[in-house]
């Protein structure tokens, strides 16, 4: 039996030079999908730089970003986060 938990990923707003001097439309974040492999597949397309996503407690996840302006999606993807799915702490009993 597989318990799930969710992670919520904020996304640092592209910004300055990075933008290649013109204003992100889109943000696209990938993962892949639990596990040790490299193969990426996206998850969320959009403006948000927020967003939320169900994980199973205990399984390895990769996540990475690009962005996109009126030219397309840049070149390279965001540094890789690497995170666990973990169960949320219980509250303590008193003593």
């Amino acid at each position: 039996m597989t318990t799930r938990s969710m992670i919520q990923i904020d996304l640092p707003t592209v910004e300055g030079l990075l933008t290649g001097g013109l204003p992100i439309l889109v943000y696209r974040l990938e993962w892949n999908s639990g596990g040790d492999g490299d193969v990426y597949s996206m998850i969320y397309e959009g403006s948000s730089t927020s967003y939320t996503q169900p994980l199973t407690v205990g399984t390895k996840y990769k996540f990475r970003y690009s962005a996109k302006n009126d030219i397309g999606y840049s070149l390279s993807y965001s540094p890789i986060l690497i995170t666990y799915g973990a169960k949320a702490p219980e509250q303590m009993m008193p003593p």
